[in-house]
């Protein structure tokens, strides 16, 4: 394993004992944070093995060669990029957690698939050294950790080939039970197909009006022209239930780089998803995941 993986190993150990049925504020927090750490770390380490240029902030030849490859380039080399950097100096600064995690789903499936979860749980992060605890939903952070941590730590394992007992410990049969439990006690998988098979006897009552199928299509090509320059735009998708063409909302992510150096977009990832034909509407991560993870989702991004 390479280092970030190390130490995505070392942060999922210490979440492990705090992911339990009966989770108090203190162990929320703190396997919120653990569990952010070490995802942010399993991106970085899929990046790492990919080109180690990618983790990098400065992912100029210069930089890149300075901070990585140090040790063996020739003397002349080093003295030139010694001299550079008395002007300034070569850093290994990293990118941040959703830069690298929009940079590993185009490598790695789960991260794609779990997009959605993974933003939500950067959200709490954010909220946890950011701002006062008391604007943190604790209850909703202590499901998602409850639900999610084990499966898609063991996706990554399993993507990446990586030791399981590094990441789990002995607990891993008992984070999986409490997982399963959650996800069964909140029907989320049956109530989504409900939802889809709702909104497919809609459209069969309606596929054979042709005024409402032509009003349809205007407004759906009225939706998809719908954006806002740096904040979000709409891309065509497959509806999931009636698979006709719906309007997705994409959301665009930015980081700011500080006054000097202003922002850039970072990523974008789909917020929402409208139909007219069938009236189906989603706006939640959770149904943007399973949708992905059924493959009922078009590859928009």
């Amino acid at each position: 394993m390479n280092e970030f993986y190390k130490d995505a190993a070392f942060f999922a150990n210490r979440c492990v004992s705090h992911v339990t049925r009966n989770m108090t504020k203190d162990s929320v927090i703190e396997a919120g944070l653990y569990f952010a750490f070490c995802v942010e770390r399993l991106f970085k380490g899929i990046l790492w093995d990919i080109d180690k240029r990618s983790v990098l902030e400065d992912g100029k030849f210069e930089n890149c060669i300075a901070v990585l490859y140090r040790d063996r380039i020739t003397p002349l080399a080093l003295k030139n990029i010694e001299h550079q950097e008395k002007k300034k100096k070569a850093e290994y600064k990293t990118i941040n957690f959703k830069e690298a995690m929009f940079r590993a789903s185009n490598f790695s499936q789960i991260t794609y698939e779990r997009i959605g979860v993974l933003t939500k749980l950067f959200s709490h992060r954010g909220i946890i050294a950011h701002r006062t605890l008391n604007t943190l939903d604790t209850s909703s952070l202590r499901t998602l950790l409850q639900e999610h941590f084990q499966p898609i730590i063991r996706g990554y394992i399993d993507e990446h080939n990586l030791d399981e007992k590094e990441f789990f410990a002995d607990k891993e049969t008992k984070l999986s039970k409490l997982a399963k439990e959650i996800s069964d006690s909140k029907s989320f998988e049956s109530g989504m197909e409900a939802l889809l098979e709702e909104h497919r006897k809609i459209w069969t009552k309606r596929k054979e009006n042709q005024d409402f199928l032509d009003k349809a299509k205007q407004i759906t090509e009225f939706n998809l022209k719908d954006e806002e320059e740096g904040t979000y735009f709409h891309e065509k998708s497959e509806c999931p239930a009636c698979g006709n063409i719906a309007s997705a909302k994409c959301t665009l992510e930015w980081e700011y780089e500080g006054p000097m150096d202003g922002s850039h977009v970072v990523g974008a990832y789909v917020s929402g998803l409208k139909c007219e034909y069938c009236d189906l509407v989603l706006d939640d991560y959770e149904q943007f995941d399973y949708l992905r993870s059924k493959k009922l989702l078009s590859d928009i991004l």
